[in-house]
């Protein structure tokens, strides 16, 4: 999930790709960079609406998340390029089946990378996005428009998080709430003193990922480097 580390060939390829592309779109990826993290990611759990799920990866690219969680089990989940706006060409997706009661393997792989779970709910006492701790890694888990999380994830979360609310509805589209709560704790992230940034290596890494996506005939361009 946090590959890096480029070999030197790879090293020497992203100097060469920098002669193909202007020195506008360096700097503005370089800027991008500076600001993704993978302190915090989100899981979205068999969402069933295509549209919803996709603006959530557009909010997600917009705040600097890199990697999205996506479990489905009875839904498959399609992009939908008119929700997503291409958000998920610089993000990282990464899918699961969900055929285990007890939930699939996404929550154990995020607990292996020092992630704590944070079921989000309208239904309980909890931390809002204004006072959740921020100090460890945090993986926002999004449940299905409907009914929500299962009852598996709510039960076997580390935290439970909840977006106060003041009227007579009880709950907020899954792509509004994606976006009120990655507002507020991407801000609280920048103004802290937490090492929230990716390490050099991953940004190298993701920096030659990106320069294939918006270089044109960079199949070409790469075949002749390595074969001169």
């Amino acid at each position: 999930m946090a590959a890096g580390n480029l070999s030197q060939k790879e090293q020497d390829l992203l100097r060469y790709f920098e002669q193909f592309i202007s020195a506008h779109k360096q700097e503005r990826i370089t800027e991008v960079l500076s600001m993704r993290t993978r302190h915090i990611t989100v899981v979205m759990e068999d969402i069933h609406n295509s549209y919803n799920a996709s603006a959530v990866l557009r909010s997600c690219e917009c705040f600097g998340v890199q990697d999205i969680h996506i479990i489905e089990k009875q839904n498959h989940f399609q992009p939908s390029t008119r929700g997503s706006r291409g958000s998920f060409r610089w993000t990282d997706l990464h899918f699961y089946t969900g055929e285990e009661e007890e939930g699939p393997d996404c929550f154990v792989h995020l607990r292996e990378q020092g992630y704590k779970i944070v079921a989000t709910t309208p239904h309980t006492d909890a931390y809002t996005p204004a006072n959740i701790p921020l100090e460890g890694k945090l993986a926002f888990a999004f449940g299905r428009e409907m009914t929500g999380l299962s009852q598996h994830v709510l039960s076997h979360a580390d935290m439970h998080l909840t977006i106060p609310m003041y009227g007579f509805t009880e709950s907020l589209n899954i792509s509004v709430s994606a976006a009120i709560l990655l507002d507020k704790i991407i801000n609280r992230l920048h103004q802290s003193d937490l090492s929230w940034r990716l390490p050099i290596d991953q940004q190298d890494a993701l920096r030659l990922r990106w320069y294939r996506t918006i270089l044109k005939h960079a199949d070409r361009i790469e075949k002749e480097f390595m074969n001169p």
